[in-house]
């Protein structure tokens, strides 16, 4: 190579390097905007649940878990709505940002299957069994995925670098 192509390609490797962090900036900024929206409609999930929790109480079994069933029927379609509006660039950025929701999911799945312990219902048991292994499923492949996207923005050794 010559000077000036040497020149041209350090030019080229700048303006790549700007542009991944303008792209990457734009996808943080969007990632925080539908972070904050599936947060705003967690605490409004959460707020209905808690007032059904209160209503469980004073409900027989099969009530409970017709109950239960609406609610897991909702949460689906809530899941399903939010994640369909979400850009394909973002899945991972906002997949990341989401295992606290994953989490809490998990402690609603442990709540289900001692309420079906409870009472005695084995449906309702092992749907909350299904739903903590799906939530533990999220949960875990959400921090492989966060570890994933973190190692593709660490500066890579040079061949002369120790």
């Amino acid at each position: 190579m010559n000077e000036i192509d040497t020149t041209e390609a350090e030019a080229a490797s700048e303006a790549g390097i700007q542009a991944s962090i303008e792209a990457g900036t734009a996808i943080a900024e969007a990632s925080i905007e539908a972070g904050t929206a599936i947060a705003e409609a967690s605490i409004e999930a959460g707020t209905a649940i808690a007032e059904t929790a209160a209503a469980l109480g004073s409900m027989d079994a099969a009530n409970a878990v017709v109950l239960l069933a609406f609610i897991f029927i909702l949460a689906l379609f809530l899941g399903l709505e939010l994640i369909g509006k979400v850009p394909a660039t973002l899945h991972t950025p906002l997949m990341s940002g989401s295992n606290a929701i994953s989490g809490i999911s998990l402690i609603g799945a442990v709540g289900v299957v001692a309420i079906g312990t409870h009472y005695d219902s084995l449906a309702v048991t092992l749907l909350g069994a299904i739903g903590v292994t799906f939530a533990a499923i999220n949960v875990v492949g959400g921090y492989l995925v966060t570890n994933r996207m973190l190692a593709m923005f660490q500066k890579k050794p040079q061949a002369g670098d120790k």
